[in-house]
């Protein structure tokens, strides 16, 4: 994480169909194997799932997951077997209307962009 735990910049951002761990994440993690692999890690926070999990097999590899009370809202980091393999996501809630997902996930998708989570949801509030 940049800036700070408490305000976060994030890579990317992912927007969920639900709130169901597993069949949500494992999209989620094939979707950046070609960019993290294998991924060994997942931090979150329990207010963002739940019902969690504490292991995900991925590729006949095992990914732990871990939640953190002191992890930042919103903010899903996957790690690589090395440190500077990792990459951290926002988590959009899976019932954020279409156009406020679609404005965050378009602004953090920029390579240059460098928007904290709560720049990215307060973007998505300036639109209502």
């Amino acid at each position: 994480m940049r800036r700070s735990e408490h305000h976060p910049t994030v890579d990317g951002a992912w927007w969920p169909y639900s709130t169901n761990m597993e069949s949500e994440l494992l999209a989620l993690l094939e979707t950046v194997a070609e960019r993290i692999n294998p991924i060994v890690r997942v931090l979150f926070t329990d207010k963002d799932w739940p019902n969690r999990l504490s292991r995900i097999q991925i590729d006949n590899r095992l990914a732990r997951l871990d939640s953190c009370y002191y992890w930042p809202s919103s903010v899903i980091k996957l790690r690589g077997i090395h440190d500077k393999d990792a990459l951290a996501i926002m988590l959009i809630p899976p019932q954020t209307s279409a156009s406020d997902a679609t404005t965050i996930l378009a602004t953090a998708s920029h390579a240059r962009d460098t928007s904290t989570v709560n720049e990215l949801r307060a973007l998505a509030d300036a639109r209502n």
